[in-house]
């Protein structure tokens, strides 16, 4: 009997008897190939970022905003008595930024005509700015950018192996006869919970310009409270629970960022704001 093998079924058997030959080898641990460690970075597009962090604010001693952000180009400060503080970034007002504390969006002010922020530099941990237009990180309604506002954990004001502590500031300025103190009190409950409130003492007077002539609508007397509670309930995961109180009290112009004048007159006014975060 004859077998014919066509072109076809020549390579074809002759590549079965060279796996089948393959297969019968066994192949030696020497021979293993071990690949070098690969390893994968991955880098995230972040915006134009301005930070301010504890260390620098310690050292600038910062009593307000426009001490905060002095050192800041971005940022600008307008007003002269605290109640008509306005942050500005790159010209644009705080109405058109996205601005947080503690991941809480600030969407309101306590008063038409000024500013709406009302946080103690003593009490932040870090700022961060992201000026400009146009990116997704910053939020909505950030036109001209975002600006947040992270306070400090109880935690962060302890010292190491520590578990209560207190902070009492205290400053005078000759200019408005004004008195600030502030007294803050931190501790651990538990192993994993903290809390912490501080409470601040505004008494200020009309201040003086450079040419000695008082400002009237500049004096008030100011009441703030801040408190925290931290809790990690697991490794991964932790609780921050932040409130804050403000009451301001004073003669105010209808306009606070324009000259008291027969159209822009002082009236006696009350203002109280709360925020939970």
């Amino acid at each position: 009997m004859r077998i014919y093998l066509n072109k076809i079924s020549q390579p074809t058997m002759l590549t079965l008897a060279v796996l089948a030959g393959l297969s019968t080898q066994p192949v030696s641990s020497a021979e293993t190939l071990e690949l070098d460690t690969l390893n994968v970075v991955g880098n995230t597009v972040t915006p134009e970022t301005n930070s301010v962090d504890a260390e620098q604010i310690e050292k600038m001693q910062a009593n307000d905003l426009q001490d905060l952000f002095s050192q800041s180009p971005e940022v600008t400060v307008g007003g002269g008595p605290d109640a008509a503080q306005k942050l500005y970034i790159r010209g644009i007002e705080d109405q058109l930024l996205n601005i947080t504390i503690d991941g809480a969006q600030q969407s309101t002010r306590q008063y038409h005509h000024a500013g709406r922020i009302s946080i103690e530099p003593e009490l932040l941990k870090r700022v961060e700015v992201n000026a400009g237009a146009g990116n997704a990180l910053s939020g909505p309604g950030a036109l001209g950018g975002s600006i947040k506002f992270i306070t400090k954990d109880p935690e962060d004001m302890l010292k190491p192996g520590q578990k209560f502590g207190g902070l009492v500031k205290g400053s005078f300025s000759s200019n408005t006869d004004s008195f600030k103190t502030n007294t803050s009190l931190f501790g651990r409950m538990t192993d994993d919970w903290s809390a912490m409130v501080s409470y601040t003492r505004n008494d200020t007077d009309n201040y003086e310009d450079g040419d000695g002539n008082e400002v009237l609508g500049t004096g008030f007397d100011q009441d703030y409270i801040f408190a925290k509670i931290v809790g990690h309930m697991t490794e991964s995961q932790t609780l921050r629970l932040s409130y804050e109180k403000r009451q301001d009290e004073g003669e105010r112009a209808r306009r606070p960022q324009w000259v008291v004048s027969e159209g822009n007159p002082l009236f006696p006014i009350d203002i109280e704001g709360k925020h939970l975060h």
